[in-house]
């Protein structure tokens, strides 16, 4: 079916059904989950809402865990209490995210975020 797999591309040697679609001999595809309409509802929105999240593998799983997982989470953790605890006003602009969706990964370069930090003696 495919010639070989480079930078998560694959070439096609043979034109394949993928999800319903032709991809034409000699074409290639990209190989990515990041945007999957099966697995997101609208999978271009930045969703920052927490009830929606989705599992993910962020820092490994199983015997691939990451050895520093559990401190990354807890420094983590910490660093939010301590913003939210020192805001009293906090707005993510969603409307201005700028996103680079690049062949491989895709990323927010910016997210601006509007905080009121309380002053207290």
């Amino acid at each position: 079916m495919s010639r070989g797999v480079a930078d998560g591309r694959l070439d096609h040697s043979a034109a394949v059904m993928i999800r319903f679609q032709v991809v034409a001999a000699g074409a290639e595809s990209t190989v990515s989950l990041l945007g999957d309409p099966a697995h997101f509802d609208d999978p271009a929105r930045v969703d920052l809402d927490p009830t929606t999240r989705r599992p993910h593998l962020g820092f490994g799983k199983g015997l691939h865990l990451c050895v520093g997982a559990a401190l990354a989470r807890l420094q983590a953790r910490l660093a939010i209490e301590h913003l939210i605890g020192a805001t009293t006003g906090f707005r993510v602009e969603v409307s201005e995210a700028q996103r680079d969706d690049g062949l491989l990964v895709r990323k927010l370069t910016a997210l601006p975020v509007s905080v009121s930090v309380s002053v207290s003696n």
